[in-house]
């Protein structure tokens, strides 16, 4: 094996240390071992207590509350809801200034109507 070979082994190693074909060949060597992970994680990494919140969890949080929202803008934007409530509001506007253009209308003939 040449030296430049080694040391584009080492330079790739290092640049990505997850790299897919490394972790493929970890995986079969842990498959071909029958080694069970989940018993192994079980012995040595302790369930968390409920422990506070960290800021980072809270970000998660927040951020997926906002994508849940803009989801559900988002749907009721192509329903087409938005458009038919601002209709309907239009409508009782009008209305509405059709009745106050009354009133004003017989405020100004007579002192009663």
């Amino acid at each position: 094996m040449s030296s430049s070979s080694s040391k584009a082994k080492v330079t790739k190693a290092a640049t990505n240390p997850l790299s897919l074909e490394d972790t493929l060949h970890d995986l079969a060597v842990i498959r071909a071992s029958n080694i069970d992970l989940a018993a192994i994680l079980d012995s040595t990494v302790p369930a968390p207590a409920a422990a506070a919140p960290t800021a980072a969890d809270t970000t998660v949080a927040r951020s997926h509350e906002f994508a849940q929202a803009a989801r559900t803008a988002i749907k009721i934007r192509n329903r087409g809801d938005v458009e038919a409530q601002g209709e309907r509001v239009n409508d009782v506007r009008g209305q509405l200034e059709e009745v106050v253009e009354g009133l004003v209308e017989c405020s100004i003939r007579d002192s009663v109507c």
